[in-house]
C-alpha cells in the first residue's frame, strides 16, 4: 500500500507537468526576509571594511584604495537618510560629504595621509551613525539604499545627477 500524497507534492508536480516554476517550499521565509532586520553578520558585512578602512586611515597607514569601502558607506548612508527611517540626515550627510571629498583630494593632490582633527571626527561620527542606522534597517530598505546608490553612480557616470543625490564621485577623486 502507498502513502497518499501531500497536498504540497500534488501541486509541484501538477505545476512541473504543466511546465511552470514550481513554489519553493520555504518561500514565505523568503518573503518575509524583506520585512525583518539585518542579521548581525549582514551588518557585520556592510559595517567591517569601511570600520577597517576608517581605522587605517584615522591611523594615517590608509592608502587611496581605503577611501573606497568609506565612500560606499557613505552613498548606502544617503541611501538610507531618504527613507522615513533616518530623519533631518540632510545637513549631516552634506556635511560629512564635504569633509571626505576635501581629505580625498587634499590625500590625491599632496600625498599625505594625515587627516585634519575635524575629518577624524566626521569619519568616525559617519561610521558610528552607519553603524547604529545598520542595527535598525530592515533587509528591504537596505536593498532599497543599495539601488539608489548603483543608480546614482550610473547617473554619474552618464553626466546626469540624481535629485537628492549626495555622492562621492571616487573617479573624479581618484
Amino acid at each position: 500500500m502507498t502513502r497518499k500524497q501531500s497536498a504540497y507534492a500534488r501541486k509541484l508536480k501538477l505545476a512541473e507537468q504543466r511546465g511552470l516554476a514550481p513554489v519553493h517550499p520555504r518561500a514565505h521565509e523568503m518573503a518575509l526576509r524583506g520585512v525583518l532586520l539585518l542579521t548581525p553578520a549582514d551588518r557585520e558585512a556592510f559595517l567591517a571594511p569601511a570600520r577597517d578602512a576608517a581605522e587605517r586611515l584615522i591611523a594615517s597607514t590608509g592608502t587611496m584604495d581605503d577611501w573606497r569601502p568609506i565612500t560606499r558607506a557613505h552613498g548606502y548612508f544617503t541611501g538610507l537618510a531618504r527613507l522615513p527611517l533616518v530623519r533631518n540626515a540632510r545637513g549631516f550627510v552634506d556635511a560629512s560629504h564635504a569633509l571626505l571629498v576635501a581629505a580625498i583630494q587634499r590625500q590625491r593632490d599632496t600625498g599625505s595621509t594625515c587627516l585634519r582633527p575635524v575629518e577624524v571626527e566626521a569619519l568616525r561620527d559617519l561610521i558610528a551613525v552607519y553603524q547604529d542606522v545598520l542595527a535598525v534597517v530592515t533587509c528591504a530598505e537596505m536593498h532599497q539604499a543599495i539601488q539608489f546608490y548603483e543608480a546614482c553612480g550610473a547617473d554619474l557616470a552618464r553626466g546626469a545627477k540624481r535629485p537628492g543625490a549626495v555622492l562621492i564621485e571616487v573617479a573624479a577623486c581618484f
